[in-house]
């Protein structure tokens, strides 16, 4: 199996000891496509994050955000409750994900032409977020503490080659049959993990 080095592609990683939330709004702030994959957004009610996607969304620069629910009661929904919100009971983090798939919802309905709500069977595997050239990737663990207090890393994938838009269109389009480099599988599963069970596709 071949490899690749990052090495002097060193500058396209950024990782950070819990989720940079001013590095994300700064990055939103050109972003013309978003896709959230985080399970849950109610800590993005009447936060800045939804202050500036509205704003985006009003204003037009923002053309495509797809947000990915977990459906309601999947079989592995009692012990992902947990890994989300370890201090919150199972009908506690219930409760937080209804709210959040309806301001998801109330979301897309305001802007139908540019938010698409998903909602997956398939269980989340990791929080991720597609910020236009942008990988942000969390974990979820077995833990006392959140997935937001973790290790995150951040990805510039231009940064490492690829061409400006190409996740966008691997998520719009799928990952191509033809055999990618190792620097494009790597990015590729990133993009698989969003898209995957998605109806759409």
């Amino acid at each position: 199996m071949e490899s690749s080095n990052i090495g002097r592609n060193s500058q396209a990683f950024e990782v950070t000891l819990g989720f940079n939330i001013s590095g994300l709004l700064a990055e939103m702030q050109s972003a013309a496509f978003m896709v959230w994959h985080a399970a849950i957004y109610s800590n993005f009610i009447d936060s800045d994050i939804e202050r500036l996607v509205r704003r985006k969304l009003s204003d037009g620069s923002l053309q495509q955000l797809v947000i990915i629910s977990a459906q309601p009661k999947c079989h592995w929904q009692q012990e992902f409750a947990a890994i989300l919100r370890p201090s919150h009971s199972a009908i506690e983090v219930a409760r937080l994900q209804q709210e959040s798939r309806r301001w998801v919802d109330d979301l897309a309905k305001e802007f139908a032409a540019n938010v698409e709500h998903q909602l997956t069977a398939a269980m989340p595997l990791q929080p991720l977020l597609l910020i236009q050239d942008s990988i942000y990737a969390g974990h979820y663990a077995h833990s006392h503490s959140t997935s937001a207090q973790g290790v995150w890393l951040k990805i510039d994938t231009v940064a490492l080659g690829l061409n400006a838009g190409q996740i966008q269109h691997w998520f719009n389009n799928g990952i191509p049959n033809q055999t990618l480099s190792p620097t494009e599988t790597a990015l590729a599963r990133y993009v698989s993990e969003c898209s995957q069970g998605l109806s759409r596709l």
